[in-house]
């Protein structure tokens, strides 16, 4: 419920802005798969949305808010670990476009921001921990193609590699167990133009 009440604030706080201000200025919404680089996260599921500003033709400024959700299962360094994991994140985006087609645009991309990632219900061989949290660096880069299908709607089909950093647990007092959060994410979204 907080992140559809969140998703609202912000669509609804975007829409305002564009309004003062509507030159190149748009709204996006993004939703995918996350798969895991490291054996031992299952796939998941992630959700996006933001807003950016179109400088050119070719470059774009975006800011999003990105939900990420994936389970942990197998075998990490040398212990055992099941359990649930979360990541929310603020990152800013710098978007190149190569408008080399009328209708489809591909682009490339990369960004940093700030992460809240989260463990729940974890196990590491038989210790048990019901949360942890840790603040973390956000890194990502990508490409995907732009499709106008409106004057005012494109669809976007993603690819995302994002490194959300690491999180640490102590199983024991004499070791510590840590595992990076990276994933490739494939995600499909719709970004509305308010300048068209």
């Amino acid at each position: 419920m907080k992140k559809i009440i969140f998703l609202c604030f912000l669509f609804c706080s975007t829409s305002a802005f564009a309004q003062q201000d509507d030159k190149g200025f748009y709204t996006r919404f993004d939703t995918g798969l996350s798969f895991g680089v490291e054996k031992n996260v299952d796939r998941g599921r992630v959700f996006k949305t933001g807003f950016g500003q179109r400088v050119n033709d070719f470059m774009r400024f975006e800011l999003t808010a990105n939900f990420f959700h994936n389970h942990l299962h197998g075998k990490s360094q040398e212990y055992r670990v099941t359990g649930k994991m979360t990541s929310r994140s603020i990152t800013g985006n710098v978007v190149l476009d190569l408008p080399v087609f009328e209708k489809v645009v591909p682009f490339v991309f990369g960004g940093l921001g700030g992460s809240i990632n989260r463990l729940n219900h974890v196990e590491v061989d038989d210790n048990k921990f019901n949360r942890t949290r840790k603040f973390g660096l956000v890194w990502q880069a990508g490409a995907g193609l732009g499709i106008k299908i409106h004057p005012h709607f494109m669809i976007d089909l993603t690819y995302d590699y994002t490194n959300f950093g690491k999180f640490k647990i102590s199983p024991s007092s004499a070791e510590t167990y840590s595992h990076k959060i990276r994933v490739q994410q494939g995600l499909i979204g719709i970004r509305y133009l308010f300048d068209e």
